[in-house]
């Protein structure tokens, strides 16, 4: 049986709002995805709202992701897509990998939860760690803002630390466009996964 057929580990989430429950994306669940999932982590919190053509294209970009090996997981509550990730497993097994890793390492993206403060994230987290070892991968990587306290403290919670600061990994462009995977001020974060 192929890795992604196997159940994940957190099938489902008791939130005050209700049971979210996880499963492997796919394609079309991009297009149902709301702002939440599509803005980006650098613009300001009073930023205006982006353009119908920003969001178009980020919804291309992330089904390029998944159509060029990404795994992204999505959490559902009542037919919502409230929490979602991808997991890249093939970026850092590459010989010309924009960072050098000494292990087979899968990368955690976009953990996003529109439900806060209620584990959520966290059952992300496990579940991509999860996928990440059935890959036969045996470290995970994630980025986080240097000012998103929140988030480091719940990667370091998990395990992780932080091994990068400032670090800078532009992807290959999309569509014309220059997308970062990492841009300063970023905090880049590292996770045995196996003993």
């Amino acid at each position: 049986m192929n890795f992604l057929e196997t159940p994940l580990p957190v099938a489902e989430h008791k939130t005050s709002k209700g049971i979210v429950k996880f499963r492997l994306a796919e394609l079309s669940d991009i297009d149902r995805l709301s702002l939440a999932f599509l803005g980006s982590d650098s613009e300001p919190e009073d930023a205006p709202a982006p353009s119908e053509e920003f969001l178009d294209l980020t919804r291309r970009f992330f089904k390029h992701l998944i159509n060029s090996g990404s795994v992204a997981i999505v959490g559902i509550l009542d037919d919502e897509i409230v929490a979602m990730v991808y997991v890249d497993l093939l970026e850092r097994q590459k010989p010309k990998s924009r960072i050098k890793v000494d292990r087979p390492t899968g990368i955690i993206e976009r953990v996003r939860s529109v439900i806060e403060r209620e584990g959520v994230g966290q059952a992300l987290l496990y579940n991509a760690e999860a996928l990440i070892v059935r890959a036969g991968l045996v470290a995970a990587e994630i980025g986080v803002k240097a000012t998103n306290e929140r988030a480091r403290k719940m990667y370091e919670k998990a395990g992780y630390q932080v091994i990068l600061n400032g670090h800078i990994e532009l992807l290959p462009d999309f569509e014309g466009y220059s997308i970062f995977r990492y841009e300063p001020p970023s905090q880049v974060m590292f996770k045995s996964l196996v003993s």
